[in-house]
């Protein structure tokens, strides 16, 4: 039989979509406070919330006789009309919020406006009025909201809360994400009668994210910007040398509300791809400022879920965006600048143009002459050449670096104008695994395998993209013994494997013969690089895009310099030089950092000079 609910009922469904825990509460009163143009925002709350919320601000107020009309579902200052929903910048806009408390709930309203000299308080418990009738009270200009005994009324829900602790790790939770939005106010975070968290109005945002997200984030983040018709990107990403095993620090804000969408996570992680080990994950706050009429932010009662009418150009501006600060090189003037414009014309493979704004003396990168006063500049980042022989053939590779620096490096500067080298002059070895440098700036250490590896696999990647990885005949052909499977996979897979650089023919059912290799390889252990191609293959073969990746980064890893080759010192140089003019050559291909500046500072601290 099909019956109509009654009125308390259906309260408490509705008040379900909206209140599903203490942190909800918290969240649906922050946004209110927030959209009221508070300054100042204090939570209180009692046993993670369960016992009691209280949010105070000094927000606009509200008016008394919009008391009663504030605590009414469907009831709100923020939209008029239908086609208020094209255009929603505040964080609230159903008049949900607070009827939804309301319902599961003792609730006590206080406000006060900015142009009244009393303040006004009404009390509703479980939905139903108490004290409708707006009575004086004391308080502030601004409102107060105080949530007690949270689902008296609903006893099953209250029973499926967590412990205190998590429940009230959800609430500051929902804390962090509305203060990161909001740098220009000032939040206290009050729990048991312990201020937890305070955070004061426009404190430096690198501070308010160390109290936020943590110092080692806020040490190891960059800032990026980037904007494209009626889209604006800003924010901070952290270092691959610095990533999470989950995904707790990853924050994207549009039009400063929190949102989830798969996407935008997606192009983060394609923009870090090659650059972080295993499954490491990154850190990053994002902030995306678009025009509201192209988003809809009306589909989820959390509002956490958005819609975009064209979701591609925000997903690359992210990527592209995101890809420019991680690759980088040395010698790009302006690296240490966030891009002011990504060209959307840019293919896949290509990294961004960039044009850097003006620039004073005291801004400038230290690697380039700080009298050196340019409109703009624009860095065009083309391949560099690979340093096949570095560890043999020391003099054409010193021949094939000059040439590489001199073809492959663009700018707008003078031409006379001498090219910086900011790593120094190579002055030796330690353990045959650190090349050591000295630069104006102090001490330079290279980690000689992660540096090369980086190198070795940029260049392949090139030379895949451009015209497939050219290959070199060996002079003896290399037998090789192998499973069936392996020997199936080469022999079905022959194509592919001739794009990145292989052939082989078969020799009997357990050998293969390898004839050709790729020429930037040439000299790497065969038979080793061979199989382990073949293993990352077989791994990534459902994805190719992927596969690819990995083999190349593999082929890299397996043909860079290994520890314990002594180098000269032209061939160190050579390092050096390439390390500057190859992109992404902070890190190797698995996050580690390729090298370290040790300055002349901490050196002196070290040896506790001038003390």
């Amino acid at each position: 039989m099909i019956k109509q609910l009654d009125h308390d009922t259906t309260l408490q469904i509705a008040a379900g979509e909206v209140i599903e825990r203490p942190r909800s509460i918290v969240k649906e009163l922050l946004e209110n406070a927030v959209d009221a143009e508070s300054t100042h925002i204090t939570i209180e709350v009692e046993r993670a919330g369960v016992a009691s919320i209280r949010v105070t601000d000094d927000g606009l107020g509200i008016k008394k006789n919009n008391l009663e009309l504030a605590l009414t579902r469907y009831a709100t200052s923020k939209i008029a009309h239908i086609s208020d929903l094209n255009h929603i910048l505040s964080m609230g806009f159903r008049g949900e919020a607070l009827a939804s408390i309301a319902a599961v709930s003792k609730l006590t309203l206080t406000s006060k406006t900015r142009q009244c000299d009393t303040s006004w308080t009404v009390q509703v418990e479980g939905g139903e009025a108490i004290n409708l009738t707006p009575k004086q009270a004391a308080g502030l200009p601004g409102t107060t909201v105080t949530v007690s005994d949270l689902f008296f009324n609903t006893p099953v829900r209250k029973k499926f809360l967590a412990s205190e602790r998590t429940e009230f790790q959800y609430i500051l939770e929902n804390v962090k994400r509305i203060a990161l939005a909001y740098s220009d106010v000032s939040f206290k975070l009050i729990h048991n009668d312990k201020t937890h968290t305070h955070l004061h109005a426009n404190m430096q945002e690198k501070e308010r994210l160390s109290q936020l997200i943590g110092k080692e984030f806020a040490d190891a983040c960059e800032p990026i910007q980037a904007h494209d018709n009626d889209i604006q990107l800003t924010g901070w990403i952290a270092k691959p040398t610095y990533t999470r095993s989950l995904a707790d620090q990853q924050y994207v804000f549009l039009n400063k509300r929190f949102i989830k969408d798969k996407g935008l996570y997606h192009a983060v992680k394609r923009a870090y791809h090659d650059m972080l080990h295993g499954n490491r994950l990154p850190a990053f706050v994002l902030y995306l400022e678009i025009n509201p009429e192209i988003v809809d932010v009306n589909v989820h009662p959390t509002k956490e879920q958005v819609r975009f009418q064209h979701p591609q150009p925000i997903y690359q501006i992210i990527k592209r965006c995101i890809e420019h600060k991680l690759s980088a090189t040395l010698l790009a003037p302006v690296s240490a600048y966030p891009p002011t414009k990504i060209e959307p014309t840019l293919t896949e493979t290509s990294p961004p143009r960039v044009v850097a704004p003006k620039v004073s003396p005291a801004r400038a990168n230290p690697f380039i002459n700080s009298t050196i006063q340019q409109e703009s500049v624009t860095v065009v980042h083309k391949p560099t050449q690979p340093i096949p022989k570095i560890i043999t053939e020391p003099k054409p590779v010193m021949q094939t670096i000059k040439q590489s620096v001199q073809h492959n490096q663009t700018t707008q500067m003078d031409a006379d104008i001498q090219r910086p080298e900011p790593l120094g002059n190579a002055i030796g070895q330690i353990g045959h695994i650190y090349v050591l440098a000295e630069n104006p700036n102090g001490l330079i250490v290279v980690d000689m395998h992660a540096a090369h590896e980086r190198i070795l696999y940029e260049n392949l990647k090139r030379s895949y993209n451009d015209q497939g990885i050219i290959s070199q005949a060996l002079l003896l052909p290399v037998a090789l013994s192998l499973g069936a499977d392996k020997i199936e996979c080469l022999t079905e897979n022959a194509l592919f494997f001739e794009q990145l650089g292989f052939q082989t023919t078969e020799l009997s059912e357990n050998q293969m013969s390898v004839t050709h290799v790729p020429m930037l390889l040439k000299d790497s252990p065969i038979n080793e690089l061979v199989e382990a191609v073949i293993n990352e293959f077989i791994e990534n073969q459902d994805s190719i895009s992927q596969a690819v990746n990995q083999i190349l980064s593999t082929m890299a890893c397996h043909s860079a310099i290994r520890a314990g080759r002594q180098l000269t010192l032209p061939e160190m140089n050579a390092l050096l030089r390439q390390i500057e003019i190859t992109s992404k050559s902070k890190f190797c291909n698995h996050g580690r950092p390729t090298w370290h500046e040790i300055n002349l500072k901490t050196l002196d601290s070290m040896f506790k000079r001038g003390q």
